[in-house]
């Protein structure tokens, strides 16, 4: 999708664009579009009866949807790092799926539309049971390795770096978004803080062992809402229709990367938040009990403030949905408005009480701090690249979309004419937080325009798939148990859209983690990342042996696991982000990066070859002055420039 150059080039006026090229700004209004879209969906969708009572006119706009879905769905060109990484990195479902995908859609639709008594004779008890265990058994052997990362097993070194470091912000005695500029998240890791006073390498593994204690309870909380909303009583169905809609990974699956599992900081350092919001917005919306309305509501209101401020891009467009959410459930009187009360309550809560904990640690929390790394890569454009003309990112925009559409139509509209049961009332939820979470939350994407990057929207496209499965559950049911005497039975084009998106999931297994390279890892033969694994580094021993060795002198440490040799070694972390690298994103993170050092009494940095650009050749702060290089050494030594002056 690109705009007229005249158009962009008026764009790149506004201080919000001015650093991007004009084809960064396109992308960029290609959310904009999608959310007037939505905006105008939500208004027309009451007129579209008498067009979809027009038959040709319908047939017409569902074969148009259909070629839409399959080609987007399985397009995995366009993207200039596909030659070089399609057998690591995920690109869609491709062709094969496509036509297993229509198929099945095709057939589905046939038999729901013109023989639904098959359904009812197939689905028989001992059918479902085995269903059920088999779902179970591919839970384990397939996905349950992506799930759990043992100390000898990390998915993804590089990305846990980050998330791991992030959690150990606040046990070394610095605030996050003010003394260590977090990369992802700036509210999970407070937790073990409370743990601070046990040795220091307990605390450094806590960090892993925290990460999964959340990667599992998050997917918990998708299958609780999946089981609500599809008003099932298998455990296994629940969790497997989500779970294999987001750990799809490309086969031979010969390294770590391609899929969810690949990107920690998004399940859960970025998404476990919004989940919790959507799980206590579903329950509040469904609850009976008075005092228990008024407990989810204040924990919602605090969920609300919290979700954005430990991540802006994915926290913030879930917070906003959330609130969309609630203000059409008073509207439809699905809740009473007196629990804006303990809502707002719980939100001004946690707001003083974040100020109140940086007050006690002497620090100042402000919008533009708070900010720095989205500032980075969204307005500066730090390695954005080009979206591509056509592919997979128009399959996502236009079901999030269509999910946001038709879930906040059904939430505004329909609760208002009929009594609604509360799965019913969970599966709109669902469709309308997914749709305008993931719609919203694009502005990523627009920046990250690399195919891969989109796999991060398989967690709100999981949401509203299951959304269309409860809603068209319900169809069904009430479509069945309806006295009036039924038309004619016959084939519906319309359907089938639909029922391709409800068979991803199924789709999904077959590109399923591969199991025997997952146990592997699993049982040792991966990365590794412990106390005892950051112990053994050669930079971790020759820093502690130049420490030593030089009483006389005081060193900070400026590389990457900042927090975690701060922890083990008690060597002060003078850099203030996570990966040294980053210092080079934009003039802002170089400032923030660099105050630590800048700021402490130290009178010299160490700082690793391996962790810098081109060393030595580059200075990562102004004013650094090199020391004689060892050529055997594995650091560079700077004297910091305020002790220059003395």
């Amino acid at each position: 999708m690109r705009f007229n150059l005249h158009f962009t080039s008026v764009l790149k006026e506004l201080d919000f664009f001015s650093r991007l090229p004009d084809e960064e700004i396109a992308d960029r209004m290609t959310v904009f579009v999608l959310l007037i879209l939505v905006a105008l969906g939500f208004v027309i969708l009451p007129k579209a009866e008498s067009f979809v009572r027009d038959k040709r006119l319908s047939n017409a706009t569902a074969t148009i949807a259909i070629l839409l879905l399959v080609t987007t769905f399985s397009w995995r060109w366009g993207d200039p790092t596909f030659d070089q990484y399609n057998e690591v990195l995920w690109y869609g479902w491709g062709d094969k799926l496509a036509i297993l995908l229509l198929i099945g859609s095709l057939l589905v639709s046939f038999v729901v539309t013109t023989q639904p008594h098959i359904l009812r004779r197939v689905a028989t008890p001992p059918l479902m049971s085995a269903i059920n265990v088999g779902s179970l058994v591919i839970i384990v052997v397939y996905y349950l390795p992506s799930v759990i990362q043992p100390f000898k097993g990390i998915i993804d070194t590089y990305h846990s770096r980050y998330f791991l470091n992030d959690l150990l912000i606040f046990s070394t005695g610095k605030m996050p978004f003010t003394e260590i500029t977090p990369q992802y998240v700036g509210v999970l890791g407070w937790p073990i803080k409370l743990i601070a006073f046990l040795p220091a390498d307990f605390i450094v593994n806590s960090s892993l062992i925290w990460v999964n204690a959340l990667v599992v309870f998050e997917i918990a909380m998708i299958a609780i809402l999946t089981k609500k909303a599809l008003d099932t009583k298998s455990w296994a169905i629940a969790t497997l229709l989500p779970v294999a809609t987001l750990f799809i990974k490309v086969q031979p699956n010969y390294r770590s990367w391609g899929s969810l599992a690949s990107h920690i900081p998004l399940i859960p350092g970025r998404t476990v938040l919004p989940i919790l919001t959507l799980f206590l917005l579903s329950s509040f919306a469904t609850q009976s009990d008075k005092r228990s309305q008024t407990l989810l509501s204040f924990f919602l209101g605090v969920a609300c403030f919290l979700t954005p401020f430990n991540n802006v891009e994915f926290g913030l467009p879930a917070s906003i949905a959330g609130l969309i959410i609630l203000a059409f459930l008073i509207y439809a009187r699905v809740v009473r408005p007196q629990f804006i009360v303990p809502f707002i309550t719980g939100l001004l809560s946690s707001l003083f009480l974040v100020i109140g904990i940086y007050s006690a640690n002497g620090s100042s929390i402000t919008v533009s701090s708070w900010l720095v790394m989205i500032r980075a890569h969204g307005l500066g454009g730090f390695e954005n690249l080009a979206m591509p003309f056509f592919g997979l990112w128009i399959f996502f925009y236009s079901v999030l979309g269509s999910g946001a559409i038709l879930g906040s139509s059904m939430l505004f509209r329909d609760l208002k004419k009929r009594p609604t049961p509360n799965n019913e009332i969970r599966s709109m939820i669902l469709l309308a937080f997914g749709g305008l979470w993931g719609s919203a939350t694009l502005f990523y994407f627009s920046g990250r325009s690399l195919v891969p990057e989109i796999v991060v929207f398989l967690i709100p496209l999981a949401l509203c798939i299951v959304g269309f499965i409860g809603i068209a559950k319900s169809w069904l049911a009430f479509d069945s148990s309806d006295d009036k005497p039924r038309e004619a039975n016959q084939f519906k084009l319309v359907f089938v859209p639909l029922f391709a998106l409800l068979l991803i999931p199924l789709i999904s297994i077959s590109h399923a983690p591969n199991p025997a390279f997952e146990w592997l890892r699993m049982a040792g033969t991966g990365e590794r990342w412990s106390s005892r694994a950051l112990k053994q580094l050669p930079k971790y021993q020759e820093m502690i042996e130049i420490v030593k060795s030089n009483p006389e002198i005081s060193f900070v440490y400026m590389g990457n696991d900042g927090p975690a040799f701060e922890l083990m070694s008690g060597v002060e972390n003078g850099l203030g982000i996570i990966l040294l690298k980053d210092l080079v994103m934009s003039d802002e993170v170089t400032t923030v990066g660099c105050a630590p050092a800048l700021n402490s009494r130290a009178q010299f940095a160490l700082v690793p070859k391996a962790d810098w650009f081109s060393p030595p050749d580059r200075t990562p702060c102004e004013g650094f002055v090199l020391q004689p290089v060892d050529p055997d050494s594995e650091f560079l030594i700077y004297q910091i420039p305020s002790k220059v002056s003395s």
